[in-house]
């Protein structure tokens, strides 16, 4: 099975300060909801964005 490095972006909702949490996965969907109980209505952060990291114009994977 082939993983892809993501880029996960949350934002503080009280603070603003910004987090950048790189995961593994094999989706967008599934990098975004390894993070779930971080962020929502009922926790500090809110969600910003994800996306794929990228090394010599390629995404970065790995077989598992």
């Amino acid at each position: 099975m082939t993983e892809y490095k993501w880029d996960v972006g949350l934002r503080h909702k009280a603070t603003g300060e910004k987090l950048s949490l790189i995961v593994w996965a094999a989706t967008n969907e599934e990098a975004t909801h390894k993070l779930n109980g971080v962020y929502g209505p009922d926790c500090e952060y809110t969600w910003t964005g994800t996306g794929p990291i990228y090394e010599n114009n390629q995404t970065v994977r790995r077989e598992v």
